[in-house]
């Protein structure tokens, strides 16, 4: 059986430096690791938060400062 891993898109609308380099995409494997690279205060919106409350499998979140998308993570089928 085939495991769909989930994707979480961080797009700011301003751009975002990481690490010496400026971008408005990022990508991260769960909730977590969105605020392990930046604070509530740069997404605009508390871990907590979009944990118990905002339902990204129904729709994008969006705020003045970022949209926060889900998706699936697609690759490609292991050949036997």
């Amino acid at each position: 059986m085939k495991q769909i891993s989930k994707v979480y898109h961080v797009e700011f609308t301003e751009p975002v430096e990481v690490n010496g380099k400026a971008d408005k995409h990022f990508y991260f494997g769960s909730q977590a690791a969105i605020y392990g690279t930046f604070s509530a205060e740069q997404i605009g919106i508390s871990y907590g938060y979009l944990r118990s409350k905002i339902h990204l499998e129904n729709g994008e979140y969006s705020n003045d400062k970022c949209t926060i998308r889900l998706g699936p993570l697609r690759r490609k089928e292991k050949s036997e």
